[in-house]
């Protein structure tokens, strides 16, 4: 076990293991060896229990975190000063799940949002629906974030077999989500009680065979309380790395860890590393700011562009290759072609294949109003 330090220093053995490999374009060769783990799960919370502590391999303290509030959490979930995020954020600016996303794997929210990263507004189809019921439901939270968000949502929700459209890419079929890594992210509500709430989440990483294959984060956030308890996977080759922990090194970390790409606009440093001799992960000149400031004076929060689709539908003889666009710099586009609620939005990657009568998509940017709801009806012989 490794040592645990509770200072602003962070002592411990790290394990690096071979995990899910991500598509190429995601991936990043750091010079520090494998970093790779498969599956990621935050859970942040109040405060680290005393009787929880050994159950994580690393309790370190954390620098003001603004004692948890929205602000806080808008900058653990970028990784940027929250600063630079209001009124909106430059355009390459993304949230960790979207980026996990992005790159093929689930993810999951459960419990409140907390942060305070812009607004959504909940919008009608632009063409009529039949049947009332049939209206289509803006995605909760951050649009193209979440595979799923509720109360008890987890990693399991992957396991659902999903009707997936064909792809250009790789053809038909009904393959579910089984096999792909996750980003899991527990928001556990004030006063509640943390240490049977994380015993049941690592319990249950126990129970599923995921312990070995994931690295665990519980963030303490409130007044007084600022900690971090890193478990790291089992299957990790030990290392010695001695680190600061600051809360905008957690989203840089969790990507590292799994190999995927760190985004330039990240202030913090991955805390995770192989260590080669005395090399220690290369301080960031915070003086030079990776993301430009904002009009802090804007009153007038602007909407996404209305996304529109090629072809508009129509009756067609073979299914056709549906094209989204979105003029909006930096926006994410999500679709769902469930005829009735509850609807799973998809988050948009490249043309597809498009088997079904009915395509709903929306579009939306972070700190940006999420644009219309556009439906468009397919009659395919």
């Amino acid at each position: 076990m490794a040592p645990r330090c509770v200072t602003g220093c962070l002592w411990f053995f790290v394990v690096f293991g071979l995990g899910c490999q991500a598509s190429p374009g995601h991936l990043r060769d750091e010079g520090t060896g494998s970093t790779q783990t498969k599956n990621v799960v935050w859970i942040v919370a109040d405060a680290i229990p005393v009787d929880l502590e050994h159950r994580f391999d690393v309790i370190a303290a954390l620098p003001s975190t603004q004692h948890g509030g929205p602000s806080a959490r808008s900058a653990l979930l970028t990784g940027v000063d929250p600063g630079f995020l209001k009124p909106f954020p430059e355009p390459e600016v993304g949230v960790l799940p979207l980026l996990f996303r992005q790159a093929g794997y689930y993810t999951s929210r459960s419990g409140e949002s907390y942060h305070n990263l812009g607004v959504s507004r909940v919008s009608r189809p632009r063409q009529s629906v039949k049947s009332p019921e049939a209206l289509p439901i803006t995605p909760d939270g951050l649009l193209g974030a979440w595979d799923a968000v509720g109360r008890d949502v987890d990693w399991r929700g992957k396991e659902k077999d999903w009707d997936l459209p064909c792809t250009v890419s790789f053809g038909c079929g009904g393959r579910g989500r089984g096999e792909v890594p996750f980003f899991s992210l527990f928001n556990l509500e004030p006063l509640s009680n943390v240490q049977l709430q994380v015993s049941s989440i690592l319990d249950a990483l126990d129970e599923d065979e995921w312990t070995a294959d994931t690295a665990v984060f519980l963030i303490a956030m409130s007044s007084g309380s600022e900690r971090v308890g890193i478990r790291l996977p089992q299957n990790f080759p030990r290392s010695r790395v001695i680190e600061t922990v600051g809360l905008l090194d957690l989203a840089p970390t969790a990507l590292a860890m799994t190999g995927l790409a760190v985004p330039h606009y990240m202030r913090g440093r991955n805390v995770v590393v192989v260590d080669d001799g005395d090399a220690r992960p290369p301080m960031k000149d915070h003086s030079i700011e990776s993301v430009k400031a904002v009009d802090a004076n804007a009153t007038v929060t602007p909407t996404t562009a209305t996304p529109t689709g090629y072809p508009a539908g129509g009756l067609f003889h073979v299914a056709p290759r549906i094209d989204l666009q979105c003029e909006t710099p930096g926006s994410t586009i999500v679709y769902t072609t469930e005829r009735d609620p509850p609807f799973y939005w998809r988050l948009y990657r490249g043309p597809f294949r498009m088997r079904f009568w009915e395509l709903r998509v929306q579009c939306g940017r972070l700190g940006y109003e999420n644009s219309d709801v556009v439906m468009y009806e397919f009659d395919i012989e």
